[in-house]
C-alpha cells in the first residue's frame, strides 16, 4: 500500500504521516438543532419529575417510567445533538480520535443500553421488596404504603398526560432510537405477519404512513408510550383499592420488557466496540510481524520512548473468525523524539517508522496490494 508522506513540524505540536483515511471522516452536519436541545432538556426533567412524584405518591410504575423518560431523553441527545457538536471543527482531532467519531456515539448508545438495564434490575428489587411487603414478610415501609392499600394512589394524572404527548412527539418526528433499532436488530414485526400468508397481499395494499410504522415497529419508543397510557388507564377505570395490585403488575411487566430489550442491545453494541480489538495470530504471522517491527523502531537511538501504538480491526466480527478473511487493519503510532531533531531527520525517521510497520502489517497478504491484507498507518511525532 503505497503512501504520500507529509510532514509539517512545530515545537510542542505533534506531527501526523500516513495516507489519508475513510474512517471517522465527519459525515454529520456541525449545527445542532435548538428544538432537539429543548426537547431533550425538557424530557430530562420531565423523566426526573415523574421519578419523584412516583416515589411520593408510592407508585412504582410511575417510578419506572420516569426512568424510561430520562431514557429517551439520552437518545434524544445522541441522534441529534452529539452526531453535532462531534462534527464540529474544534472537535475533529484526527491525531487524538484517529478512527472516528462513530466509536465515540457507540460507546455512548452502549452506555444508555447498561443504564437501561440497571434500570430494570432497580426496579425488579423494588417490586420483590413491595409484594413482600404485601404478603405481610417484610420489615421495611414504604411512605404511603397504608394509605394507598385504603384510598388508592393518587397517580399524577397531568403529568402523565405531558409525558404521553412529549414521548410522541420524540417519537414520530424525531425518529427516536432508530440507530439502536438498526444496530441491534430489536424490531417489532409488522402485524401482516400474523395473517395467513394468502391475506398478506391484501393487506400490504393498506400501509401506515412511514412514521406511524416506524413508531410502531420500533420497541424503544412504544414501549413506554404504552406503559404511560396503562397508567392512565388505570388510574381512571381501575377501583381505588385495585390500584397497589395494578401498579405491582404494571412495574413487574416494565422490569421484564425493559430488560428484555437492553440485554440484547447491550450485546450487540459489544460486540461492535470489541471487534476492534484484533486478535492475537493473525492470519500470516501480521502480528508477530508488527511486535518486532515495534521493537526494531524502539531500538532506533533517535526514539526517547517506547512507541505507543494504537491497533484495531474494522471487519464483522464473524469475518474475524473465518480465516479466509484477512480484517483490515488501521494502526496510529506516536514517536517521542528530541527538542532539537532537525526536520529532515524527523522526515526521514517518520517514513522508515511507516515504512516498517507497512511491510509488517502486509506480511504474509497477497503481495501487499491491499485487498485481504489492507492495512492504514499513521505515525505521529511528539517533540520532547
Amino acid at each position: 500500500m503505497d503512501g504520500e508522506v507529509s510532514v509539517s513540524v512545530t515545537k510542542g505540536t505533534r506531527t501526523r504521516t500516513g495516507t489519508e483515511s475513510e474512517i471517522g471522516k465527519i459525515r454529520a452536519d456541525p449545527g445542532i438543532m435548538p428544538s432537539a436541545v429543548a426537547i431533550a432538556g425538557g424530557q430530562f426533567l420531565l423523566g426526573a419529575w415523574l421519578w419523584v412524584a412516583g416515589q411520593q405518591v408510592g407508585s412504582l410504575a410511575c417510578t419506572g417510567l420516569g426512568y424510561w423518560v430520562v431514557f429517551d431523553a439520552f437518545g434524544v441527545a445522541l441522534g441529534h445533538i452529539l452526531p453535532g457538536y462531534l462534527a464540529r471543527p474544534s472537535k475533529r482531532a484526527e491525531v487524538r480520535r484517529p478512527f472516528g467519531n462513530a466509536r465515540i456515539e457507540t460507546v455512548m448508545t452502549f452506555a444508555q443500553t447498561v443504564y437501561l438495564i440497571f434500570t430494570s434490575v432497580y426496579v425488579c428489587k423494588e417490586t420483590v421488596e413491595h409484594l413482600l411487603l404485601s404478603s405481610g414478610e417484610g420489615h421495611h415501609h414504604h411512605h404511603g404504603d397504608e394509605v394507598t392499600s385504603v384510598y388508592g394512589i393518587d397517580f399524577p394524572i397531568s403529568l402523565l398526560v405531558l409525558t404521553l404527548f412529549s414521548l410522541l412527539i420524540t417519537a414520530i418526528p424525531f425518529d427516536n432510537h432508530a440507530k439502536l433499532v438498526s444496530t441491534a436488530g430489536n424490531h417489532i414485526p409488522p402485524l401482516t405477519t400474523l395473517l395467513p400468508s394468502r391475506s398478506r397481499y391484501h393487506a400490504s395494499s393498506y400501509a401506515y404512513p412511514t412514521r406511524l410504522s416506524n413508531l410502531l415497529s420500533n420497541p424503544y419508543t412504544l414501549s413506554p408510550i404504552l406503559f404511560s397510557a396503562s397508567i392512565i388507564c388505570t388510574s381512571v377505570f381501575v377501583s381505588p383499592r385495585q390500584h397497589r395490585p395494578i401498579d405491582l403488575i404494571l412495574a413487574a411487566v416494565e422490569t421484564v420488557i425493559t430488560f428484555s430489550l437492553a440485554y440484547p442491545a447491550a450485546v450487540a453494541l459489544g460486540a461492535v466496540l470489541l471487534q476492534t480489538s484484533p486478535a492475537r495470530g493473525l492470519a500470516g504471522g501480521r502480528m508477530e510481524a508488527f511486535l518486532r517491527a515495534m521493537r526494531e523502531i524502539e531500538r532506533h537511538p533517535q526514539v526517547l520512548h517506547p512507541p505507543r501504538a494504537h491497533l484495531a480491526a474494522h471487519a464483522e466480527p464473524r469475518v474475524l473468525r473465518c480465516r479466509a478473511h484477512v480484517p483490515s487493519l488501521v494502526v496510529t503510532l506516536e514517536l517521542h523524539v528530541r527538542q532539537d531533531l532537525e526536520n529532515d531527520e524527523v522526515l526521514r525517521l517518520t517514513r522508515w517508522a511507516w515504512e516498517r510497520c507497512v511491510h509488517a502489517l502486509h506480511f504474509g497478504t497477497r503481495g501487499g496490494e491491499g485487498g485481504e491484507g489492507e492495512a492504514e498507518v499513521t505515525v505521529g511525532i511528539v517533540r520532547g
